[in-house]
């Protein structure tokens, strides 16, 4: 094998290896913003809950009120 042709080589092998480096970096970061997402649907979902909960703690809790009636008109 030539000089010249282990020169290019030991080149291509630095550049392949850039460039995988690149697609790992690329591929953690669209994972983080994937879960970042998910954290936000997760939150949003929890304060939906919530305040289903805080709403159903109202009606059980309200002596004013028939718990039928109230629960049939949800």
């Amino acid at each position: 094998m030539s000089g010249t042709m282990m020169v290019v080589m030991i080149v291509a092998i630095g550049l392949a290896a850039g460039g995988f480096e690149a697609l790992l970096k690329h591929r953690e970061r669209m994972a983080k913003a994937a879960a970042r997402r998910s954290d936000d649907q997760t939150a949003t979902r929890i304060a939906a809950l919530e305040d289903r909960v805080r709403t159903l703690e109202r009606i059980v809790t309200d002596r004013g009120h028939n718990l039928r009636d109230e629960i049939d008109s949800l």
